[in-house]
């Protein structure tokens, strides 16, 4: 298991700095940065549209920083099938690709960090 240890903040080139982020590496624009880990598993390696592909698993180990996992999977090189905001291409089948599944350890580890509330309706 890998690790990726980059510092994510604001991409002040934005006006909305809600809608991207940039990792430290970029210092001129980067604003706010926050330590950011992630552990990377290789689960599999295959063709998507006969482009060699990664399934992989991806664990956040601090606080998720708002879109660290796809930030960290383009920083390292790769990015996420169908995620043009950070994967700069301009179709599917311009780049390099790392399948992005999102297994029930994620989930877990999401949930565990905050409170989950579910309103159930009753029908009459």
């Amino acid at each position: 298991m890998e690790v990726i240890d980059i510092d994510i903040g604001d991409d002040m080139r934005y006006k909305d700095t809600s809608k991207k982020m940039c990792s430290f590496r970029e210092k001129m624009y980067c604003k706010n940065a926050r330590r950011s880990i992630t552990k990377i598993l290789v689960l599999e390696r295959g063709y998507f549209n006969e482009r060699p592909v990664t399934k992989v698993l991806l664990l956040p180990l601090t606080a998720n920083r708002r879109h660290q996992l796809r930030i960290h999977c383009l920083e390292i090189g790769h990015a996420i099938v169908g995620d043009y905001t950070y994967g700069k291409c301009l179709s599917h089948l311009d780049c390099s690709f790392m399948l992005l599944d999102l297994y029930c350890q994620l989930l877990w580890k999401i949930l565990d960090q905050y409170k989950l509330k579910i309103h159930l309706l009753r029908e009459n």
